[in-house]
């Protein structure tokens, strides 16, 4: 089964209430990489699936998921928006929203944006912030833009 559209929640500043809600309505699949989970409000917004090291996952949140949703992934070669970049790779995903991902810290969100890089021939990721949009464009990029952009 491939997807259209899926949201990744990470770990990093929490992502701006109006901007989650428009994106989750948006996906077909949504994902929270590890720690992207807690800052998520379960009850009104439960990911399809946790991936990750969970080293991240607070217990309490991870209890209330099933076991068949949450993918641990024990390699520390990566970090956790890599491996749920991967999970997305394995279902055929054709663009991934990233929320989350900057933020806290620097050296997390560079780490972010050289994953962008590595998998962005594979599909097409963009990463969300408050005020911006990122994503790295090879080649043309035609996209319409809202009026007040």
């Amino acid at each position: 089964m491939s997807f259209d559209k899926v949201l990744i929640i990470c770990n990093g500043q929490p992502p701006e209430d109006q901007l989650l809600r428009l994106l989750w309505k948006e996906v077909d699949l949504r994902i929270a990489a590890d720690g992207g989970a807690n800052c998520l409000p379960i009850e009104e917004f439960r990911p399809d699936f946790v991936v990750g090291d969970l080293d991240s996952l607070n217990a309490e949140v991870r209890f209330g998921f099933p076991k068949n949703s949450i993918i641990h992934i024990e390699e520390q070669d990566t970090n956790d928006a890599d491996k749920a970049l991967r999970f997305c790779l394995d279902k055929s995903a054709r663009t991934v929203h990233l929320l989350g991902a900057s933020g806290k810290r620097l050296d997390q969100f560079l780490a972010n944006l050289e994953v962008m890089y590595k998998y962005s021939t594979q599909m097409r990721i963009i990463l969300w912030t408050e005020i911006e949009r990122m994503e790295f464009i090879s080649g043309n990029w035609k996209e319409p833009l809202p009026p007040d952009s």
